[in-house]
């Protein structure tokens, strides 16, 4: 099996933009064994109802909604969570 690909990508308040990037990652990747990660971090649109839909549309995208405030916080919710070694 091919190494893990995780693409970290941080969002707050990106309810419309989340879809566009999730679908230009997807197109460039494809042929790879990838993951998206999104952390929501206090969004107050609706950002987290789009990932939900992300999420249930594609099984390659995970999403966690960052309950700490704190400067690196979103970063270190990735990291404790990450499934394998490649990391961008």
């Amino acid at each position: 099996m091919k190494n893990l690909l995780s693409i970290f990508i941080p969002v707050k308040d990106e309810e419309i933009n989340v879809n566009i990037i999730s679908d230009e990652i997807i197109n460039k990747i494809a042929h790879q064994n990838y993951e998206i990660v999104f952390v929501n971090d206090y969004s107050t649109d609706n950002t987290e109802n789009e990932l939900i839909k992300l999420k249930s549309l594609n099984n390659k995208i995970v999403y966690y909604n960052n309950l700490k405030k704190g400067l690196g916080v979103p970063s270190i919710l990735v990291l404790n969570n990450l499934k394998e070694s490649m990391f961008a």
